[in-house]
């Protein structure tokens, strides 16, 4: 995909940009349409909780239909290095990504990530605090405002155009190389690596070392007895604070 191939949809406000990609996807919109809305009243995020999307944040879903054999988790990873990126030219040395599928500035939590997908096509949902961000939330959050970076630094087109690009870049190189090709890149912009950390599952509760990824993109752990835990879901914390 190159950056010229995507298509965005600017609304002023709706419900969830996911389910304006979703509508398009199954309406038989080709690879390469965003929905972009200045305001969400139902935005959602990992495991049906809400999304809080006050005006002046990003809100953003892309549509692909992906080729070959890559899961739908890889991209979300895609997306994340390429949020990553993106934040990083404003703010290096301050970003990292977060398992599963976060971006944290100073170790708050930035941005997240929400993939769904269907018969043929991927939605890929992220949403970017940049004028503003929730307080009293499970996991510590931030916003671009709070650095003192001037707004027209951050403006929400740019900001959009800049993670386009850059998830363009990272998606060629994962369907040419699979999740290879960037878990390395991923790991080594990923926060609390070799950091004991908690991660909260629906029943039970973990703690352990962030070792590393498996091929799926799943957590690895190493527990205090030795042994080695693999994690598909769960919410991280780490232990400055869980």
């Amino acid at each position: 995909m190159t950056p010229q191939a995507f298509r965005i949809n600017k609304l002023a406000t709706t419900a969830t940009t996911n389910d304006d990609a979703i509508a398009a996807a199954k309406a038989g919109e080709p690879d390469g349409f965003v929905a972009w809305a200045l305001r969400q009243t139902g935005g959602r995020g990992r495991r049906g909780r809400s999304w809080i999307s006050p005006q002046g944040n990003l809100f953003a879903s892309l549509l692909i239909r992906p080729g070959g054999q890559v899961m739908a988790a890889h991209y979300a990873f895609a997306m994340s290095l390429a949020i990553h990126d993106a934040l990083a030219g404003l703010l290096p040395g301050r970003v990292a990504v977060k398992w599963p599928n976060d971006v944290l500035l100073d170790r708050k939590k930035i941005a997240g990530i929400l993939p769904e997908q269907g018969d043929g096509w991927l939605v890929i949902g992220f949403g970017v605090n940049v004028l503003d961000h929730p307080a009293d939330m499970p996991y510590p959050a931030t916003s671009l405002a709070v650095t003192g970076l001037a707004a027209e630094k951050f403006g929400l087109e740019p900001l959009l155009r800049r993670i386009l690009d850059a998830f363009a870049a990272w998606r060629q190189r994962l369907e040419s190389g699979g999740f290879a090709a960037i878990r390395a890149d991923w790991l080594h912009c990923a926060a609390g690596r070799d950091e004991r950390m908690i991660v909260r599952l629906p029943d039970r509760e973990l703690q352990g070392r962030f070792l590393d990824l498996d091929e799926s993109g799943n957590l690895c752990l190493q527990m205090p007895d030795g042994s080695r835990q693999t994690v598909a879901a769960g919410d991280v914390f780490f232990r400055d604070n869980a």
